[in-house]
């Protein structure tokens, strides 16, 4: 049935053009834009955002575990896992070290891949939804500034962990002086290091306020 009364729709809003023709009410006309399009935008829109995710993250894994498998062939190539036993062993532990910060870093860029993309996608789909973006981004900010001032020392944390892990300061293991506290490295994450001294006692030292670091490992 076609309608003869005046469309509704908009100058060049096909698909309410096509409803309002197909089924003649102006309800369905005006909603087809929230109950069709839109929808169908906010899909696209978390689908280009999955997408995008999937192949930054494997861009980053094959990134990742190319440095692995060079580190690897270097210690073969100079004959570094061939030298004898303590060599060998100094060698396997030196790239075990080297995968772990492959890792750790792998995961640290996937995160901020992720929160980047998903923020993005978000807005995109805030203004898909005919919200003025312009409030929230400004508001965004603010909180996002107030959060940058509460968690100063949660962020130094996690930069000084960064920077450790692509400097090799030290790994799991490693024999290290730092903070007054002497002992060796049980676990390290890019916020905290947990070192075990020599009585037994568990030390946690927030990367964040080590200022120097001696490593007895590597002399």
């Amino acid at each position: 049935m076609i309608s003869l009364a005046t469309s509704p729709c908009e100058a060049g809003d096909s698909l309410c053009d096509k409803v309002w023709n197909t089924t003649g009410s102006t309800w369905l006309a005006n909603a087809s834009g929230w109950l069709i399009a839109r929808p169908l935008s906010i899909l696209i829109l978390l689908l280009l955002g999955f997408l995008a995710r999937w192949l930054i993250h494997r861009l980053i894994g094959r990134i990742a575990t190319h440095a692995e498998s060079n580190k690897l062939s270097e210690a073969l190539a100079s004959g570094k896992l061939t030298r004898g036993r303590e060599q060998t062993e100094a060698a396997r532990v030196a790239a075990a070290r080297r995968v772990q910060r492959a890792q750790t870093l792998s995961s640290v860029l996937k995160s901020i891949a992720s929160f980047v993309i998903f923020t993005i996608v978000a807005i995109m789909i805030v203004s898909e939804l005919g919200y003025d973006i312009g409030p929230l981004i400004a508001g965004a900010g603010i909180i996002g500034l107030a959060l940058g001032f509460g968690a100063q020392s949660l962020v130094k944390d996690f930069i000084s962990g960064i920077f450790m892990f692509l400097e090799d300061q030290y790994g799991i293991g490693d024999e290290i002086s730092v903070n007054g506290v002497t002992g060796r490295v049980e676990e390290l994450t890019l916020r905290v290091t947990r070192i075990r001294n020599e009585d037994g006692t568990v030390w946690y030292v927030r990367n964040g306020e080590i200022l120097k670091v001696g490593n007895r490992s590597q002399a």
